[in-house]
C-alpha cells in the first residue's frame, strides 16, 4: 500500500472524507500483478491484431464535477436566483461567452469545442461518473466496483502503445474517482494490460518521483544494468512491490519491464524537471497545472492516454471562495496546453503580411517554416511568446536565446527555423579514425537529451565529392543514434569526411575517416 498526497488542497467531498484521507489506496497494475506480467498481456493483446495509432489523447478529469453554470453557461439574463455567480465575457469565436475567469481560453475559443447537449440522468457522485467514462448506466450495481472498462481502458486496447518503453495508460496522479480505485478508471474485464499506470505523488513538489519507477534505497540504475546481477536485483524489488508473485524466469517481459525502469526514454518522460522553468511557469506552479504538463510530456514521448486527476470540485458548500481559487489555475493549464499543441499563437509577424509561419511541434522543439512575401528585402520580424534558443536550419548557425527574431533580406523566400526553450547540446560523433574498403564503418551519433530527434549523416570522398548513396537518416534512440557505412572496393582511399547533423536544428559534428588502398 502506497499513500499518496495528491494535492494540499483542503477540499472534502460532500460525504465528509477529505482529499488526502481518500487517497490512501493501493496502487493498480503494479500492486495486482508485476510489470512483468502486465507486458505479458498487453503482448497477447496486441496479437490479436489491434492497430497502433499514433494519437493521444489527455483527459483532464475535474473530480467532483464542477458547475457548468459558472464555467460555460452563465444565463446572465435568467433571476438572480438561477444565474451562475460570475460575469460573462465575449471570446474569439462569435456568439461564444464563459466566464470570467477564462480569459486564456476566450482568446482560444475558436479551437476547442462547448458540447452543450450532454446529460446525465445521475443524482449522485459513483453511478455519474461511471456513466461519463464508461458510457454504461449499470443502475443497481455496487457503486464502489468498476464493472466496465473507462474510455482509456478502451483506448488503448483498440490503439494498443504507440512506443515501446513508454506506458500506453497512464494517470496523474492516480486512477480515482470521489475516493474509489480504481474509480471506473480502470480496465475491468479487459484485463490488467490495459489498467492505468499511476504516478503518484504530487509534480508541483521539488523532490517529485515516480514511485512505481523508482528501485528502492540501495538499488540504483547503475546495478541494475549490471547483467550478471540483474535478475537478483529485480526479484528483490518484485518481491517489494507485490508479494503475491515471483519471478518465474528472465524473458523478453521481463526485460522490458527492465528498460522501463532504467531506460533513458521512460526516466527522461517522467522527470518534468527538465521542463523549462517559463514553461513551468505558464501551466501553472501548482498540483494540477504541473500535473498537466507531465501528461503533457507522456504523450509526446508516446502514451496512449493519459488522465490528469484534478480533485477538488465537489463544491456544495463556500462554492465563490474555491473557484476564485480553481478557475483561474484551470485558465493556465488548458491555455498552456493548447499552446504547446500548436493550438495558442506563440508568435506574430510585423509587418502583418511580411511572411506566413507555419509551425511544427518536434519532441522537445519547436519548428518555423517561414514563407516571405513578395518584397523580400522588406524588413521582417517575427516577434516570439517568451524567450527561445534559435537556430537557422538552413545555415546550421545558432542565432542566440532570441523574443524576436529579424528575417534575413534574402533571396531564398523560405526560412526553417529551429526554436528550443533550453539551449540544445552540441552532436557528439564516434567513429573510428581508419577504415577498410570491404568493412561496415560502425557510426554513432550520440546527442544528450535529443530523444526521438532525427540526425543525418552525410559522407564526402577525398576530393570533396558528397555521395548521395551513403546518405542516411537514424532517428535517436535514447540519446544515441547509429549508422553503418559499407565502403566500397572501389571507392578512392584517402582522407574522407563524415558529417553528422541534428536535423531540427541544423547542428552538425565532423570527423575525417582515412580509408586504406583495396587489398
Amino acid at each position: 500500500m502506497f499513500r499518496i498526497d495528491a494535492s494540499r488542497q483542503s477540499s472534502t467531498y460532500c460525504d465528509g472524507m477529505s482529499r488526502r484521507s481518500f487517497l490512501q489506496i493501493g496502487v493498480s497494475g503494479i500492486a495486482s500483478a508485476s510489470l512483468a506480467d502486465v507486458l505479458r498481456a498487453k503482448n497477447a493483446s496486441e496479437r490479436l491484431g489491434h492497430a497502433k495509432k499514433d494519437t493521444s489523447v489527455i483527459l483532464i478529469w475535474l473530480d467532483g464535477g464542477p458547475s457548468h453554470m459558472d464555467l460555460w453557461d452563465m444565463k446572465p439574463a435568467a433571476p438572480a436566483e438561477y444565474r451562475g455567480l460570475w460575469r460573462p465575457i465575449s471570446t474569439n469565436a462569435q456568439g461564444i461567452e464563459i466566464s470570467e475567469f477564462f480569459p486564456k481560453k476566450a482568446r482560444n475559443a475558436d479551437k476547442f469545442s462547448i458540447v452543450r447537449s450532454l446529460c446525465n440522468n445521475q443524482t449522485h457522485h459513483e453511478p455519474a461518473s461511471r456513466q461519463m467514462l464508461t458510457g454504461r448506466d449499470n443502475r443497481g450495481a455496487d457503486n464502489k466496483r468498476a464493472k466496465y472498462p473507462s474510455i482509456g481502458s478502451i483506448a488503448t486496447k483498440v490503439c494498443g502503445s504507440r512506443r515501446p518503453g513508454i506506458p500506453p495508460y497512464i494517470s496523474v496522479p492516480v486512477a480515482s474517482t470521489i475516493g474509489h480505485v480504481p474509480g471506473y478508471l480502470g480496465a475491468s474485464y479487459l484485463g490488467i494490460q490495459h489498467d492505468p499506470f499511476q504516478t503518484g505523488g504530487d509534480p508541483n513538489l521539488a523532490d517529485f518521483q515516480i514511485k512505481n519507477l523508482t528501485p528502492p534505497t540501495g538499488i540504483n540504475v547503475q546495478r541494475l544494468e549490471n547483467r550478471a546481477g540483474l535478475r537478483k536485483q529485480l526479484d528483490k524489488w518484485q518481491r517489494q512491490v507485490d508479494k503475491s508473485n515471483a519471478f518465474a524466469a528472465m524473458d523478453k517481459f521481463d526485460q522490458q519491464a527492465f528498460d522501463l525502469v532504467a531506460g533513458s526514454n521512460a526516466r527522461k518522460a517522467f522527470d518534468i524537471s527538465l521542463e523549462d522553468d517559463r514553461d513551468r511557469d505558464r501551466y501553472g506552479r501548482n498540483s494540477w497545472g504541473q500535473s498537466t504538463l507531465l501528461a503533457r510530456r507522456l504523450v509526446e514521448a508516446g502514451a496512449t492516454f493519459v488522465t490528469v486527476h484534478c480533485g477538488g470540485w465537489d463544491s456544495h458548500w463556500e462554492l465563490e471562495a474555491s473557484m476564485k481559487n480553481q478557475l483561474p489555475q484551470l485558465d493556465a493549464l488548458v491555455s498552456a496546453l493548447l499552446g504547446r499543441a500548436g493550438v495558442e499563437r506563440l508568435i506574430r509577424v510585423e509587418p502583418p503580411g511580411a511572411a506566413r509561419v507555419y509551425s511544427f511541434q518536434h519532441g522537445e522543439v519547436l519548428l518555423l517554416s517561414v514563407i516571405r512575401g513578395e518584397d523580400l528585402a522588406a524588413p521582417a520580424a517575427i516577434h516570439l511568446e517568451g524567450t527561445w534558443h534559435v537556430y537557422d536550419s538552413i545555415s546550421r548557425s545558432y542565432l542566440g536565446r532570441l523574443e524576436t527574431l529579424e528575417l534575413p533580406s534574402s533571396g531564398r523566400g523560405f526560412e526553417l527555423y529551429c526554436l528550443a526553450r533550453k539551449k540544445l547540446p552540441e552532436i557528439n560523433a564516434d567513429v573510428a579514425r581508419r577504415a577498410a574498403p570491404g568493412e561496415l564503418l560502425e557510426v554513432r551519433a550520440r546527442l544528450p537529451g535529443g530523444s526521438d530527434r532525427l540526425v543525418r549523416m552525410d559522407l564526402y570522398d577525398p576530393d570533396g565529392a558528397w555521395l548521395q548513396h551513403y546518405r542516411r537518416f537514424g532517428r535517436v534512440d535514447g540519446e544515441l543514434a547509429s549508422f553503418s557505412v559499407p565502403f566500397s572496393y572501389s571507392d578512392e582511399p584517402g582522407d574522407w569526411l563524415l558529417r553528422l547533423t541534428d536535423v531540427p536544428s541544423g547542428q552538425y559534428a565532423e570527423r575525417s575517416v582515412q580509408l586504406d588502398p583495396a587489398q
